[in-house]
Order: C-alpha cells, then sequence, then structure tokens
C-alpha cells in the first residue's frame, strides 16, 4: 500500500471516529409500558439479524420485525430499499465514515448484499420476543447485562473509550443490537457488536460475554 493510499485511509478512520457522537434529530417513541419481570436465561450472541417486516412505496422508511421502524436517507438508499422483499434478513452496522451521509447507521441485506443509510425514527415494541433492555449495570468491570422478551440474557463488556456513554444509561431503557464486523468495522472498536440505546439516542460498542 502506498503512503497516498495510507493516509486515505487514516483520514477516513479519523472523520468516522470523531463522527460517532454528532447529534441527530429526536425520533418518536412507541408505546413504553414498564418491563415486567422475567425468568433470565443465557442467551448466546452471534450476527444480529433483523427481518423486513414493512416498507413504504418510495423506499424512505422499513420496519422490522421488532417493531422498530427506521428513516432511510437518501435517494439512493431508498431506491435500494424499493428492491428488497418482505422478510429479507437485515443487519444494523455504524457508519464507519460520514463523507456520503450523516446517518450514524446503515442496514446492511443478506438476500442482495446492498446497504442503505438510516437513523431510527420509532422505538422497538415492548412485549415482542426481539425487544431488548437493560436489566443490569457493573460500572466496576465496564458491563451490562441486556434481556429480550423470551427472557433470555446477555452480558456485554463495553468497550473501555464508551464508558463514560454508559454512567448515564438506566435500567430498563430499551436497546437494538447491532453489528460492528467486517470491512472497515474494527478501525472504529474491536469490538463486535453496537448498543443502541434508544432512549439516549447514542450507542456504545460491546462484546458478548
Amino acid at each position: 500500500m502506498n503512503i497516498q493510499n495510507q493516509f486515505a485511509l487514516i483520514t477516513l478512520a479519523t472523520i468516522s471516529f470523531f463522527s460517532r457522537t454528532q447529534a441527530q434529530p429526536n425520533f418518536i417513541f412507541s408505546e413504553n409500558p414498564k418491563h415486567s419481570q422475567v425468568q433470565i436465561k443465557k442467551a448466546a450472541y452471534g450476527i444480529p439479524n433483523r427481518l423486513l417486516a414493512s416498507k413504504d412505496l418510495y423506499g424512505s422508511s422499513v420496519g422490522l420485525d421488532d417493531g422498530a421502524f427506521w428513516q432511510i436517507e437518501g435517494i439512493q438508499s431508498q431506491q435500494t430499499v424499493q428492491t428488497w422483499l418482505i422478510n429479507d434478513s437485515l443487519i444494523i452496522y455504524p457508519m464507519y465514515c460520514t463523507c456520503k451521509s450523516n446517518a450514524r447507521f446503515f442496514i446492511y441485506n443478506e438476500r442482495t448484499h446492498t446497504s442503505a443509510y438510516a437513523e431510527l425514527k420509532v422505538a422497538p415494541l415492548y412485549g415482542t420476543a426481539a425487544h431488548n433492555c437493560i436489566q443490569s449495570f457493573n460500572y466496576t468491570y465496564g458491563e451490562l447485562c441486556t434481556v429480550n422478551g423470551l427472557g433470555q440474557a446477555t452480558n456485554w463488556l463495553i468497550d473501555s473509550n464508551d464508558w463514560h456513554k454508559l454512567q448515564t444509561w438506566k435500567h430498563n431503557q430499551t436497546i437494538i443490537i447491532g453489528y460492528n464486523e467486517g470491512g472497515f468495522a474494527r478501525w472504529l472498536s474491536n469490538y463486535s457488536h453496537i448498543l443502541i440505546n434508544v432512549e439516549k439516542n447514542d450507542f456504545i460498542y460491546a462484546q458478548a460475554l
């Protein structure tokens, strides 16, 4: 790799790093009753796939199987979404470069191998199997535990660069789990997943334990 290419890649990673905490517009919350206590079972976590449940005619928004709705950013991304089909398997990733879009996330379609820039607009529904919320914290070791609607728990180790965010998170806040593998993913963090806090409108990097 020549020096110019090395400089370009370093610049890309630097821009992405400083864009992680940019403020974004507020979004609408779906009904949010108090989360009931459930029996905790250990849940193994790999790729956090979601299914496409709905989309509008113009590809400007998509609904996922957890009840969340995402706004699709940009005409090119909206045209891409028009080719997606109901029940397509999707994965949510953090944006690695904001030079093409101000969106903080992109949604990858495993069937078409295409992606679309996106921002969360409607939170996941409580009471569904796919809903996740914060169950407990361990601030000393930078860990938290999430539990889904089936009562399955996952313990997460948080990237130390995001511990300051963890201090502001609270029990029962809704979490959307995204992925951070492949491509330029590890430039920003060596942790394999992202935890998107719906109420805080922010995310942290994490590794399932």
